[in-house]
């Protein structure tokens, strides 16, 4: 088993990544390594970290998040197909000898657009019908295209309403 020596000396010399490397419970016990992640935290997001004693310890994942993005935070969801696959169905292409799958409850723009130019008409037969393209995919500009500045339009004063005076009730 290998021991760490933890000095105030080791620490400061450590740069983000090596600390998020050290994991979040040894970070977390050993007050040296918490107030050098307390400072990077305060470095990158501007804020002081919150609860760094509590057993959730969420800011540390938000600083590991900085240096390696998972999965759910890039991917995008649906903007230019609409599916009528049930969300349990997994839909898979061939693509350079490799096979790539997604649930339908999970896809991605860009899943489908690859899927729309590999998967095997054999195995899913009415593809095409059952993938709906909502947005067309735009061409690039080389030019950006002139405004036109559309015509000012003059505009009225906005006239208050009056209100009918109040019928005095008979005492």
């Amino acid at each position: 088993m290998t021991r760490y020596l933890q000095t105030p000396d080791l620490a400061r010399n450590m740069t983000e990544k090596e600390l998020i490397d050290l994991g979040k419970s040894r970070v977390k016990n050993d007050k040296h390594l918490l107030a050098l992640f307390k400072g990077f935290f305060r470095e990158s997001f501007g804020r002081e970290a919150s609860c760094t004693g509590c057993t959730g310890f969420r800011d540390f994942d938000l600083l590991k998040e900085k240096y390696d993005p998972t999965k759910s935070r890039t991917a995008m969801r649906l903007t230019k197909y609409k599916v009528l696959y049930p969300r349990e169905k997994i839909l898979a292409y061939l693509k350079n000898g490799r096979v790539y799958r997604s649930r339908v409850s999970t896809l991605t723009d860009e899943f489908l657009s690859e899927f729309l130019k590999y998967a095997s008409p054999k195995v899913y037969p009415n593809y095409d019908k059952m993938i709906i393209q909502i947005i067309e995919e735009e061409p690039e500009f080389t030019e950006m295209p002139a405004i036109e500045k559309a015509p000012k339009m003059e505009s009225k004063p906005r006239q208050k309403k009056r209100r009918s005076p109040k019928k005095k009730k008979d005492e």
